[in-house]
């Protein structure tokens, strides 16, 4: 078959079809919908925050975006600790998706520098993977579906309110105390990773279940490197379209 034969059979032949209800399957419809929704839900809840900016309104709705992040991320770690779901690959509540939540809630709830700078480059630079990339399987009648997608929402959405409705933009100082908090953890994780052979953080032997940017990265160890240069990189670049050495809004630091 010629190489414009095949094209046109694949252009012409009908797109596979599966059910949402038992599978997802990223790069589809379904998943841009998903996506899409979650995260104009949370551009809308922090527009509202934003026009409340200021008054005990806005106090409130940090609040209790906050609080729904502790209760959600509680109830999440408990389930998959059960006995008859737990999985050493899997269960442990150790992948920056899972710390970020309690950041995201330290953030909303105490506005601490420290989380508010962490919740900033983890939720833009680290965690909106999930929204392109989500290594997911499972489809709307499967808990970890709403797991899933409700974890990585909390914590984008978190990073978005705190922007938008209370005006956050990060310093040089936030950018360097998270790069060494962030430097620490990724230790952590590769220890293990190097001990155990599990892969969280996406930083051992393991490939994630869909494609992702490690696939192009090259074998492991290896690609740790490339790996954590991108992520430097992209903490750069997310330093760098604020104004350098701009005041923030609230510059004083809390420990």
């Amino acid at each position: 078959m010629s190489p414009l034969a095949a094209i046109t059979l694949l252009a012409t032949s009908p797109a596979p079809t599966f059910d949402p209800m038992v599978e997802f399957r990223p790069f589809t419809l379904f998943h841009v919908l998903v996506a899409g929704s979650l995260l104009l839900l949370s551009l809308g809840f922090a527009l509202l925050g934003r026009a409340w900016r200021g008054t005990p309104k806005e106090e409130f709705l940090g609040a209790f975006w906050g609080g729904l992040i502790l209760a959600r991320q509680g109830i999440e770690v408990v389930w998959y600790l059960m006995p008859g779901r737990f999985q050493w690959d899997r269960s442990l509540p150790l992948q920056f998706c899972d710390v970020a939540p309690w950041i995201a809630a330290i953030a909303l709830l105490t506005r601490r520098r420290w989380a508010r700078g962490i919740l900033y480059y983890w939720g833009v630079a680290l965690c909106t993977q999930a929204f392109l990339t989500p290594t997911l399987d499972e489809g709307l009648s499967h808990t970890r579906f709403w797991w899933f997608w409700l974890g990585h929402t909390h914590i984008v959405g978190a990073a978005m309110y705190d922007m938008i409705a209370r005006g956050f933009s990060p310093s040089w100082k936030d950018f360097w105390v998270t790069i060494r908090l962030t430097a620490v953890y990724t230790a952590f994780c590769i220890i293990l990773n190097a001990a155990t052979g599990l892969n969280y953080g996406y930083l051992g032997p393991g490939q994630p279940g869909s494609r992702t940017i490690i696939d192009i990265l090259g074998p492991y160890p290896w690609r740790l490197v490339p790996l954590m240069i991108i992520v430097f990189s992209a903490f750069v670049i997310l330093t760098a379209v604020w104004r350098p050495g701009k005041r923030c809004a609230e510059p004083t630091w809390a420990s």
